[in-house]
């Protein structure tokens, strides 16, 4: 049986219901998806390059694999959210939640991180270069493989505490 790939390039779907939808494969590209719900959802291999997701709540949604180029994500919801090995370089993803993310070899070249809270994320394997991290919050973050440029000043100030990064220093009790 051949699946049918929802083609809704720039489409405009604000504040459409999509929570709990099977949408792997869906072609997204350029759609105006601000307040979308995708919570639940299964989105594995989605195209969204340049969509305007701002606002849109992704709670627990599935996007391996998924293109998110350039997307504008401020405001969305990531909590809970696979995003291993989608592609987000050049993404708006300032001022966003994306503690405890699963961010294995995600594609962050180029991402606006600013002020972005990335507290706890698995960020192995993925790639920051050229990713503006100024007054991200960087702490307890697994960088594994992490592929930056160690001369990024977003960089410089790092430490490592117990094998984890950290932007801020960590009073640690002696016992």
């Amino acid at each position: 049986m051949t699946k049918t790939v929802l083609d809704l390039n720039g489409a405009n779907l604000a504040g459409a219901d999509f929570a709990g939808a099977d949408l792997a494969d869906a072609q997204l590209a350029g759609s105006d998806l601000r307040g979308t719900k995708f919570a639940w959802a299964d989105l594995t291999g989605a195209d969204f390059a340049g969509a305007d997701l701002r606002g849109a709540n992704f709670y627990c949604a599935r996007l391996p694999g998924a293109d998110l180029t350039g997307a504008d994500l401020r405001g969305s919801i990531l909590v809970g959210t696979d995003l291993q090995g989608a592609r987000l370089p050049g993404a708006h993803l300032a001022s966003v939640d994306l503690r405890c993310m699963r961010l294995r070899d995600v594609d962050l070249a180029g991402a606006d991180l600013s002020g972005a809270y990335l507290q706890s994320a698995d960020l192995r394997g993925a790639d920051l270069r050229g990713a503006d991290l100024t007054g991200a919050y960087l702490t307890w973050i697994d960088l594994d493989g992490v592929r930056r440029d160690p001369s990024d000043p977003a960089i410089l100030g790092w430490i490592v505490v117990d094998g984890l990064l950290t932007s801020t220093p960590q009073r640690r009790d002696k016992r």
